[in-house]
C-alpha cells in the first residue's frame, strides 16, 4: 500500500530536533508520530474536513500504549471513511456514542448515567431522595432490563402492588423519575422512543393534601402556648425567627451571623441555601432585631445563629420546630411551613398586594416565561410588609394580650 517512513525501532529514540520541545515525524498517508520533551508522546491523523477542506487532526493515542501497527490500522479505517465522504473525526464520536449505547443498556446503568448529568444541577438531598425512591421501588424489578423491554405494561406490573397499598403518591413519583430515565435512555441513543407516556392514567390521582395551618383567629393560642411551653429558649427563638421572616425551616436553621447585618438590618440568605436557588434579602424588623439579640451569645463559638446542641460547628436539625409543635399539641394542626401559610393568608386579607406577599415568600411565578421578566423584589414594600406583619404578631402575643385583660 505504501512505503513506510517509521520503524518500531526508530519509534523508540524519536526525539525533538536541535531546541524543539515537540516535532512531528509523518509516517505517511496522514498519520504523524508526535514527539514531545514532556509530556506523553502520541499518535494523530492529520486530514482535511470533506465538505469544508479544512485541516484538522485526530489524536489516535498515546504511545507506547498505541503501537505503530495499531496506529496503522486505525490510519487505514480513517481514510476509508475520508474515501466514502465521512469525517473521520464524527464518525468516531458516532461509533463511541454505539458502543456507549451498547453498554449502557439496562436500566439501573441509565439511571447510573442520568445521575451524572443531574449531579450539579440538583441539591444532594434531592438526589439522595431520588436514589432512595427509585432503589425501593422501581430497580429491584427493573434495575438488570434492558429498557427496550421496558413497556407500559411491564412498569404499570411494578407499580400495581404500591397501589394496593395506597401509595398512589408514590406511584405518581416513581413513574415520573422512570419516564425521565427512558427519555435519558432516548438520548443516548439506546432506544428510539418509549410508551410509558400514560402510565399514570392506570393508577388514581393521589389526594392533595394542603400542609396544615392554622386559621387567623388562632394566632393568639399558638403564641401562648409556645410561650408557656418548657420548648428550650433557642427553639423558642428559632420559631420565633421563622414566624416572623417568613422564611423555610431550612432557610431559619442554616442561618448564619456572616449574611446578616445588623446595621442595615438585612439578612442576605445566599442562594444555596434557598429553595429556589436564588439570594433572597430578608428585612429585618425590630422584633426579628431581639430574637438575634438574644442569640448574640451564641456568635462567640459558632458560626450558626441557631447551633446545634451536639456539635458546634453545625446548626440545629430544620425539623425542630415541627418536632417541638408536635409536642405541644398541634400535631396534624399546623407545621412550621404552616406558619408560612398562616402570614400568607393574614396579609391577603389585610389587603397587601400578592406580588409583594410571594416576593416575602421567596415564591417563583410557575410562568416561566413571566418569571423571567418579573425579577422584582420589591425590597422596600416588603419591609412595610415585614413591619406590620410583626407588629401584627406582637399585639396577639401573650403579652398583649395580658395587658389587654387588665
Amino acid at each position: 500500500m505504501y512505503k513506510s517512513k517509521l520503524t518500531s525501532t526508530q519509534l523508540r529514540h524519536l526525539k525533538p530536533l536541535g531546541n524543539k520541545q515537540s516535532q512531528r515525524f509523518n509516517d505517511g498517508q496522514g498519520l504523524y508520530f508526535h514527539s514531545k520533551l514532556q509530556g506523553a508522546d502520541a499518535w494523530e491523523f492529520r486530514y482535511k474536513k470533506p465538505l469544508h477542506g479544512q485541516d484538522t487532526y485526530i489524536v489516535i493515542g498515546k504511545y507506547p500504549g498505541v503501537s505503530l501497527q495499531e496506529a496503522r490500522k486505525v490510519r487505514d479505517t480513517y481514510l476509508d471513511f475520508l474515501n466514502k465522504g465521512l469525517d473521520p473525526g464524527i464518525e468516531r464520536e458516532r461509533l463511541r456514542l454505539e458502543r456507549e449505547a451498547e453498554r449502557v443498556n439496562t436500566l439501573g446503568l441509565v439511571f447510573e448515567s442520568w445521575l451524572e448529568t443531574k449531579s450539579g444541577q440538583l441539591k444532594p438531598k434531592t438526589l439522595h431522595d431520588i436514589k432512595r425512591k427509585l432503589e425501593l421501588h422501581v430497580l429491584p424489578k427493573l434495575g438488570n432490563m434492558k429498557v427496550e423491554s421496558i413497556t407500559a405494561p411491564v412498569a404499570i406490573g411494578v407499580f400495581k402492588p404500591l397501589a394496593s397499598k395506597g401509595k398512589l403518591e408514590t406511584i405518581s413519583r416513581c413513574s415520573q423519575l422512570l419516564k425521565a430515565l427512558m427519555t435519558h435512555a432516548v438520548n443516548l441513543g439506546i432506544i428510539d422512543g418509549h410508551n410509558l407516556h400514560g402510565i399514570n392514567d392506570v393508577f388514581q390521582k393521589p389526594r392533595v393534601c394542603h400542609v396544615p395551618a392554622l386559621d387567623i383567629e388562632e394566632l393568639p393560642e399558638l403564641l401562648r402556648e409556645v410561650a408557656m411551653s418548657t420548648m428550650r429558649p433557642l427553639t423558642k427563638s428559632l420559631f420565633e425567627l421563622q414566624l416572623h421572616t417568613m422564611v423555610r425551616s431550612s432557610e431559619a436553621a442554616t442561618a448564619r451571623w456572616e449574611d446578616i447585618d445588623l446595621q442595615s438590618q438585612v439578612w442576605a440568605i445566599p442562594k444555596a441555601n434557598m429553595k429556589n436557588g436564588r439570594l433572597h434579602k430578608v428585612p429585618l424588623t425590630d422584633q426579628v432585631l431581639a430574637i438575634l439579640e438574644r442569640q448574640r451569645p451564641y456568635a462567640v463559638w459558632s458560626e450558626y445563629v441557631f447551633p446545634s446542641g451536639v456539635n458546634r460547628k453545625t446548626h440545629v436539625h430544620p425539623e425542630s420546630v415541627n418536632r417541638a409543635l408536635g409536642r405541644i399539641g398541634f400535631k396534624n394542626r399546623t407545621t412550621a411551613h404552616g406558619l408560612r401559610s398562616l402570614a400568607s393568608t393574614t396579609l391577603h386579607e389585610h389587603g397587601f398586594d400578592t406580588h409583594v406577599i410571594e416576593a416575602a415568600l421567596s415564591h417563583c411565578d410557575k410562568n416561566q416565561v413571566r418569571a423571567a421578566y418579573n425579577r422584582a423584589s420589591f425590597f422596600n414594600e416588603r419591609e412595610k410588609l415585614m413591619t406590620w406583619w410583626s407588629d401584627y404578631i406582637s399585639r396577639n402575643s401573650l403579652v398583649h394580650l395580658s395587658d389587654r385583660n387588665m
